[in-house]
């Protein structure tokens, strides 16, 4: 089981694992939706949730930074729901017919009993070549 941390764009409830988390922070004011963000005192590339899942601009009021890994890169989400743990068994891989866009930012689904889809976003995100 791992611990995932639980957010919200638009309507789609997603998960982003707790270890592939470098910090989750308001976004600053002023911010226009380019490409970057101001994050510790340097740019930081990003990418919106909503732009990625094909949705009015919106809520993105919060900043969740990626990759411990790798070079980190920033997702704007709506808001932050909290922390879950989820099994593996109960993750479903996404078609590879979905849009390249999904593909490059999730790689599979959970659906909660009674509730909606969870897609998970991939480990490897922050290095993923975006279109």
């Amino acid at each position: 089981m791992d611990e995932y941390l639980h957010f919200m764009s638009g309507p789609h409830r997603m998960l982003m694992r707790v270890g592939a988390v470098c910090e989750v922070t308001p976004v600053e004011a002023g911010h226009t939706g380019g490409q970057h963000v101001l994050w510790r005192g340097n740019p930081l590339p990003v990418d919106t949730a909503r732009r990625l899942l094909d949705l009015d601009s919106g809520d993105e009021g919060i900043l969740i930074v990626h990759g411990p890994n790798a070079a980190p890169r920033g997702l704007l989400v709506d808001r932050v729901i909290g922390l879950c743990t989820i099994a593996d068994r109960d993750f479903t891989p996404l078609s590879a017919k979905l849009p390249a866009p999904i593909l490059q930012l999730f790689d599979c689904a959970c659906h909660e009993t009674g509730g909606p889809y969870l897609l998970r976003c991939r480990d490897d995100w922050a290095t993923v070549e975006k279109d």
